[in-house]
């Protein structure tokens, strides 16, 4: 049996019909595809000789959507990053980091009509598993100012929207993709132990949901935005 939403977010978003069928995720080819990336990624480190750096980090988000052909106007959603992090040096200016993140985004004052009901303004909240995998450059005359640049793979947990606890899982890709930047500092505590703090962006590459168009629902584009502020430690794992 299939369930009817309309689910839009301004008075400019035509209303978007949209039908699905619920189903279970496939959680084998998350962990698979999770396995393979943190396999390859630890064999290139092993065969050059460098420094690595492991960590924690804990972080606040500030999420959005952007969508196309409209241009969204809802507000941010306020959620957490928290996760792990490695690096390797090749140099003391230049590195490869990666970070493997439970990811709250989403956003806030969108719209929901469900069958037989009047419309509600409700709140989206899609959560992620997302590894970013970015090249550094360390700067400053102590190296400790760095700058990154790469992209992230974003593996869905679940999405629902608020106003009625609803799951809205089946409507979302189970993979997002997109570009990522930061800049951040480290402070010395010990003479390993290095804090951090520092700040990030992730702008959507790929469409958030799924239908009967390919990634888009009936034409709609509507792609992940977060920005975030994240704190954590840093010690050599060698």
């Amino acid at each position: 049996m299939s369930n009817k939403f309309t689910i839009f977010g301004t008075s400019a978003f035509a209303a978007q019909i949209i039908y699905f069928q619920p189903g279970l995720h496939n959680m084998r080819r998350f962990l698979t595809a999770i396995l393979v990336l943190l396999t390859f990624s630890i064999t290139a480190f092993s065969q050059t000789k460098g420094y690595v750096e492991m960590g924690a980090t804990l972080g606040y988000n500030l999420s959005n959507v952007a969508v196309s052909p409209y241009t969204s106007n809802y507000s941010f959603r306020s959620g957490f990053n928290l996760g792990v992090s490695g690096e390797y040096y090749f140099t003391e200016q230049w590195g490869l980091a990666a970070k493997l993140l439970y990811d709250e985004k989403g956003w806030n004052n969108g719209f929901i009509i469900m069958a037989g009901q009047q419309q509600h303004t409700t709140d989206y909240q899609i959560n992620y598993i997302t590894l970013p995998i970015m090249a550094s450059l360390h700067f400053g005359k102590t190296k400790n100012w760095y700058a990154r640049a790469g992209f992230y793979l974003g593996f869905l947990l679940d999405a629902k929207e608020t106003s009625a606890n609803t799951n809205l899982k089946p409507l979302f890709s189970g993979l997002d993709v997109g570009g990522v930047g930061a800049i951040g500092v480290k402070f010395p505590l010990t003479k390993t132990v290095k804090f951090f703090v520092e700040s990030d962006v992730q702008p959507g590459l790929k469409a958030i949901f799924t239908g009967n168009s390919g990634d888009e629902v009936y034409g709609l584009d509507a792609r992940n935005y977060k920005i975030g502020i994240n704190l954590g430690v840093n010690f050599p794992l060698k």
